[in-house]
């Protein structure tokens, strides 16, 4: 099975508009080979034709067979007319495997899975079924490009029956809150709950049975979004209230909380770390012992951190 590091890149592939990846992107990714080799990736038929510069365009020449058997493919230069050989990576393509990553999560909650996925809306929402987790059976879905699709999310929910709450994975952080409308979900980002063992990317299962195990009024009000700097108490949407400790961990929280109250939630890691007086290098390594931090605290840039809403 892919590493954690090899899971989380898949999931940001998966949030691009298109689940095709271009060559240059494809060998710009460390894991592509082993998402590859897993099915994650799926490898595309190599082109007929390819756009090369010409000039200050670019325009469509055909790939054809190269006579010599150790080269893979060759195109006619449009400006000489030379024949030019090209490498199988320059032109090779993949695309995001949707119904293996479905099917990854659908193992790593029961190892016997195996039912049909149902595809609730195509390439964005799908329906895994019922999953024991904890002491209760809860009804999970995944969704990918989650804050693109919130209205036509709550429209094909809306009327479903599912257990009281469950899960919907999203690909990326959420942003925005799922509508009431659509039934009580309880919304996490996969990337949150996952876990590294033995070099293999895991889902937490006693993260999830702590969520999916607390009463609804335990998770906070999509509207809600609250710090108590004296107790460390945090309130964020759809989240289960949580409690931070030690002054350095609470000024650090604290200082994302003023800066989401200001409209301005991204603050530079340098930037906490000496709010918290800490010596500890870096935002992560404070958190160390705390393995849920990043369902509270998001990083959508290198190194700037805001409140997870």
């Amino acid at each position: 099975m892919p590493s954690l590091a090899a899971i989380k890149r898949l999931l940001r592939l998966c949030e691009l508009p298109d689940l095709e990846l271009a060559p240059e992107h494809a060998q710009s990714l460390r894991e592509t080979g082993a998402l590859a080799r897993v099915g994650a990736l799926r490898v595309l038929p190599v082109p007929d034709t390819i756009w090369v510069a010409y000039r200050d365009d670019e325009v469509p020449v055909d790939l054809e067979a190269h006579p010599d058997p150790s080269q893979f493919r060759r195109y006619k230069c449009p400006e000489t007319g030379i024949w030019i050989t090209v490498a199988e990576p320059d032109v090779r393509t993949y695309a995001v495997d949707l119904t293996w990553l479905t099917a990854f999560v659908g193992r790593a909650l029961t190892p016997t899975f195996a039912r049909p996925v149902a595809t609730l809306i195509p390439d964005v929402l799908f329906d895994l079924g019922p999953h024991p987790i904890g002491d209760r059976l809860a009804d999970v879905l995944l969704c990918r490009r989650f804050d693109r699709h919130t209205d036509t999310l709550s429209g094909v929910l809306y009327g479903r029956r599912y257990r009281q709450p469950s899960l919907l994975f999203t690909t990326a952080p959420p942003r925005l809150p799922l509508p009431a409308a659509s039934g009580h979900f309880v919304v996490l980002a996969l990337e949150h709950c996952l876990i590294e063992e033995d070099g293999t990317a895991q889902l937490d299962h006693h993260y999830l049975a702590q969520v999916i195990g607390l009463p609804r009024e335990a998770l906070v009000a999509a509207d809600e979004v609250y710090f108590n700097p004296a107790s460390g108490e945090l309130r964020l949407p759809g989240k289960p209230v949580t409690q931070f400790t030690g002054d350095q961990q609470i000024a650090l929280i604290d200082r994302l909380y003023q800066a989401w109250r200001q409209r301005s939630p991204d603050v530079k890691a340098a930037e906490l770390l000496k709010a918290a007086k800490t010596e500890a290098p870096t935002v992560s390594h404070l958190f160390s012992r705390r393995p849920d931090w990043k369902v509270y605290i998001a990083s959508l840039k290198r190194g700037w951190y805001r409140l997870n809403v």
